[in-house]
């Protein structure tokens, strides 16, 4: 297994297969080398999967603490200029839809699998079992494109001196490179 959680697990060859999938579709909704994705989640497999295929599509991701205020995560997608949202229903129910509609995330992607559609005027929404399949696969080449130096996530400190500071580490620092 290459993740477990709870009473749940995923083989190596799983994770491959949905992060890639994922990370197509983040491709195809515009998200591009360099760009932010929130990761607004509980500690689950599909954070992993959902990790793994942003650094894929060559992205950064900036994890959202699960249990945050609604307000500190509000700034923080704010301040990094988040391309995409991956949330949950609930979650995004929290988000006043006018600071969604400013922000204009290029895909809203939905860890849920239940979900009814946000009224949200265009922005694109997929919902978790959607995200997965019938998806033209991820040409794994193209993850040795990204250049090491590039962001690959952004942590924020506790802020406990004034607003939260995001702190940015490079994909030289998040993962491997295969030769």
């Amino acid at each position: 297994a290459a993740v477990r959680y709870k009473h749940q697990s995923i083989s190596y060859a799983s994770l491959d297969q949905m992060s890639s999938a994922l990370a197509a579709r983040l491709m195809q909704a515009g998200v591009r080398p360099g760009e932010r994705v929130g990761i607004w989640l509980n500690k689950s497999i599909e954070a992993i999967v959902s990790i793994s295929a942003i650094l894929k599509a060559g992205a950064a991701y900036v994890p959202l603490d699960p249990i945050a205020p609604v307000k500190r995560a509000t700034y923080m997608l704010s301040d990094c200029q988040v391309r995409c949202l991956i949330t949950t229903q609930e979650r995004l129910a929290l988000l006043d839809e006018s600071f969604l509609l400013d922000l204009r995330p290029a895909l809203l992607v939905l860890a849920d699998s239940i979900a009814t559609r946000p009224q949200l005027a265009d922005i694109p929404l997929l919902v978790w079992p959607e995200a997965l399949s019938a998806t033209p696969h991820y040409d794994l080449v193209q993850a040795k494109l990204v250049n090491p130096d590039q962001l690959a996530y952004i942590l924020y400190t506790s802020g406990s001196t004034g607003s939260p500071k995001g702190v940015m580490l490079s994909h030289r620092n998040g993962r491997v490179f295969v030769d």
